[in-house]
């Protein structure tokens, strides 16, 4: 997932989500020119991939909702 180009991501989000134990290690963010997020493609399966990266977004938002209560994003 990349950034649009100029944006100033929310570096304490970030924070949360990359020390969260359940994304610790599994979510790489590179603050170059043109910031990215990566998800680990060992840390979980590829089926599993669109779950996870709905749960970080909404990690990264203070969204809490469960699976039956998601918001198109």
């Amino acid at each position: 997932m990349t950034y649009r180009e100029h944006f100033i991501p929310d570096m304490q989000s970030l924070a949360s989500v990359l020390n969260d134990p359940e994304y610790k290690g599994k979510v790489l963010f590179n603050a170059g020119s043109k910031p990215y997020l990566v998800l680990r493609g060992a840390a979980v399966d590829l089926r599993e991939a669109p779950d996870r990266i709905f749960g970080i977004l909404m990690h990264m938002t203070g969204e809490n909702t469960g699976a039956k209560g998601r918001k198109v994003i």
